[in-house]
């Protein structure tokens, strides 16, 4: 957990349920692993919402590892920001962890997955917010896609040494398949919000009637439009991007080709005044 620059020993801690019991017998352990296949067919189809992703991420993580609660932070800054708990922890969302040299920096830093037994023990963690936080023992992961961290995923318990070896091999693989599907839905909310604008533009462009025809307009924007999917397709050509810059070229090329659709019902129209300046 993060650093807390304030000693709140008065403050309540925020209580959990109590913890999932999870099997530890072979047949029951492959049936976990089981569920965990399902859980990452899930985590693919999940809807383009960052939240619903992080929630759904939490609600599985903490059903997997029998956790007292979960909980998705996003980093901000120099800080992790609780973004979605499940569990009594709920009411954390919000709440900003600073990481500094903590288990949860060393976790951001190595893109390691992290075990902590005891709070009250473990020197690498801030034992002040594991207090307030009813924390004892924790495991913290990476959600990592295309060589870039997205968030932290936590999962929780208010007794110590409750998790094991087996659980930090869990969220080794649902750290980084929760990371792609947080990835994707926040491109996607991105774009949308491109389409959104773009669609305010082109419209802004039909109203305001000028001298230029709508053929003339399309033609101003298309010339940047067509260098900057060029410049996509260029560096999309190289082959030697990482996973993230490649994400964003083809975010960047479909942004271009989304308004080039958009300008196409603009082509057609003619001026409808004839006293406005040049764009």
């Amino acid at each position: 957990m993060g650093t807390s620059s304030d000693e709140t020993a008065a403050e309540p801690s925020l209580w959990f349920e109590e913890p999932v019991v999870v099997p530890t017998r072979e047949g029951e352990e492959v049936a976990r692993l089981q569920r965990l296949v399902a859980v990452l067919g899930e985590l693919s189809g999940a809807a383009a919402d960052p939240l619903a992703v992080m929630r759904l991420t939490t609600a599985r993580a903490q059903e997997l590892t029998g956790a007292a609660a979960a909980i998705v932070a996003k980093l901000e800054g120099q800080d992790v920001v609780c973004r979605a708990a499940t569990g009594n922890l709920t009411r954390a969302v919000g709440e900003r962890m600073a990481l500094d040299t903590s288990l949860s920096g060393n976790t951001a830093r190595s893109g390691q997955v992290m075990r902590c037994d005891d709070a009250e023990l473990d020197l690498q963690v801030d034992r002040v917010t594991c207090r307030r936080l009813g924390v004892r023992s924790f495991v913290v992961a990476p959600m990592t896609f295309g060589g870039r961290l997205r968030a932290l995923l936590f999962v929780l318990s208010p007794k110590p040494s409750v998790f094991g070896v087996k659980d930090e091999q869990l969220l080794q693989v649902l750290g980084p398949a929760a990371g792609a599907a947080l990835a994707h839905a926040e491109d996607a909310q991105l774009l949308a919000q491109y389409d959104r604008g773009l669609k305010r533009l082109v419209a802004g462009l039909g109203e305001a009637g000028t001298e230029r025809s709508g053929a003339a307009w399309v033609a101003a924007l298309r010339q940047p439009l067509g260098a900057v999917t060029l410049m996509a397709s260029e560096l999309l050509g190289r082959g030697k991007l990482t996973e993230a810059d490649e994400e964003s070229a083809r975010l960047i090329a479909r942004s271009a080709a989304r308004m080039e659709d958009l300008l196409k019902p603009l082509a057609s129209r003619g001026s409808t005044r004839t006293d406005d300046p040049t764009p």
